[in-house]
């Protein structure tokens, strides 16, 4: 009964933003709801010394706006990263928000803080957006999962990829081109417009010669205390896995990267960057023997499921 109400929550969400589309407000850099709320300020981004890329201002995060969530003592929950793919959705993994979802006076509460300005080196202008459209890039019902991990088992490989749609429409800004800005913009200190989009991989493309994660920890300590976006840079060559050497290939489409450097795991929901562009989003970290590696869910695979879901196209062909 749960699985059905939830699959119920999420369908009539979907035609809530059909209706809210045409009348969704235009992004304004001047409304910012988390002083209202009495959140502290932000620091989850980090500097940057001057001249110097700022591409992890390209992650935004999913909250939880409820206070003491679950014994916790803070005003409110970040869930997971996410990264804005076009005018008004994200792309995030699915199992944080699993639970979440079940409970839709609780879901109602989430929401998306995005970089939308910055300083010389500080991100000073984060804007929350509220959540109107939730879906599981494939809907799989929890009764038809056939692989679950994790220590609770709470966890499946399958299908984790999540779009969410916000209540606004950002603007395209010029800002998402600039891999590497030049020093003029980045010594005046120019803010951006909106926030920054991601690209995603196509099909045909593969990663680089190097490649970045950002993740909410990679330490016991940072996966469980998220206070700050952190990178790692990966050398493909030598560290990329065959995924089929370490899972079945019915678990679904993976990119897995050794762990290295042995960190205690990666956060739900980190972002595999290569060549500017985004190739997997976290699930899960898994281990054999004295070595780990890292799991992505490979959004090449996914592109044109993406570009539907939580549009009025999905709810054309549904």
């Amino acid at each position: 009964m749960v699985e059905r109400n939830t699959s119920k929550w999420l369908c009539i969400i979907v035609y809530m933003t059909m209706l809210l589309q045409t009348q969704a407000q235009k992004y304004n850099h001047h409304w910012d709801k988390a002083p209202n709320w009495g959140w502290p300020k932000f620091t989850y981004w980090p500097n940057r010394p001057t001249y110097q890329v700022r591409f992890s201002d390209r992650i935004s995060l999913i909250i939880l706006n409820i206070p003491n969530y679950q014994n916790r003592t803070s005003k409110y929950t970040v869930i997971a990263p996410s990264v804005l793919i076009d005018h008004s959705r994200v792309l995030t993994a699915y199992n944080p928000l699993r639970e979440i979802l079940l409970e839709p006076e609780i879901a109602d509460e989430l929401v998306v803080a995005f970089v939308s300005s910055y300083s010389l080196r500080h991100v000073v202008g984060v804007h929350i957006a509220r959540i109107v459209c939730a879906r599981q890039i494939v809907f799989l019902p929890d009764e038809e999962v056939k692989y679950w991990h994790g220590s609770d088992l709470k966890h499946s490989p399958q299908h984790d990829l999540m779009i969410l749609r916000v209540e606004e429409e950002f603007p395209y800004p010029n800002f998402s081109t600039y891999y590497e800005y030049n020093k003029d913009i980045e010594y005046k200190g120019y803010g951006y417009i909106g926030p920054l989009w991601t690209f995603l991989a196509k099909r045909n493309e593969q990663l680089s010669a190097g490649a970045k994660i950002y993740s909410l920890g990679f330490s016991n300590q940072q996966m469980t205390n998220y206070t700050k976006i952190h990178d790692h840079y990966v050398e493909v060559e030598d560290n990329l896995v065959d995924c089929r050497e370490w899972m079945p290939i019915e678990w679904g489409h993976f990119i897995c990267v050794k762990n290295k450097y042995n960190y205690h795991g990666m956060g739900d929901g980190a972002m595999l960057y290569s060549k500017n562009k985004l190739f997997g989003v976290g699930s899960f970290t898994m281990y054999r023997n004295n070595t780990s590696i890292f799991v992505f869910t490979d959004v090449r695979v996914y592109r044109n499921l993406v570009k539907n879901a939580c549009t009025d196209r999905e709810v054309t062909y549904w």
